[in-house]
C-alpha cells in the first residue's frame, strides 16, 4: 500500500515493519522511531539522534505512545501538519519532522 501526500511524497507503509524491529515485525510508529533512534545513538550520530528524538516527542504529543502503523494515512498526516501549525510551527519544521516520518516508514 502506497500514500500519497504533497508534504510527504510517496510513503510506502509495508516496508516499516521489517527493519526496525528486533523480531523482524513492528505495529507501532513508536517502536519503529525507538529503534532507529537507538541505532543512530549506537553509531555516535548524535544530531541525528537528537533529531528523531525531538519528532517522536512531537508525533507523541499528538498521537499518543501507541500509534498504530496502520493509522498513519493521508488524513492522520493532514491532521498532524494542521496540529503543528496550531502550534505556530513553521512549514520548515513542519517539513522536516514529516521528512522523518517518511524516512522512518519507508525504510
Amino acid at each position: 500500500m502506497q500514500i500519497v501526500c504533497p508534504i510527504f511524497g510517496n510513503i510506502h507503509k509495508k516496508t516499516i515493519m521489517f527493519k526496525y524491529s528486533k523480531d523482524g515485525v513492528t505495529d507501532t510508529l513508536n517502536t519503529a522511531f525507538t529503534n532507529k533512534i537507538n541505532e543512530l545513538l549506537e553509531n555516535n550520530q548524535v544530531g541525528s539522534h537528537i533529531y528523531y528524538k525531538d519528532v517522536l516527542t512531537s508525533i507523541e504529543k499528538f498521537a499518543g505512545k501507541n500509534i498504530q502503523i496502520t493509522a498513519v494515512t493521508v488524513d492522520w498526516l493532514k491532521r498532524y501538519e494542521k496540529y503543528m501549525l496550531n502550534l505556530n510551527r513553521s512549514y520548515t519544521t513542519i517539513g522536516m519532522y514529516c521528512r522523518a516520518i517518511r524516512c522512518i516508514i519507508n525504510q
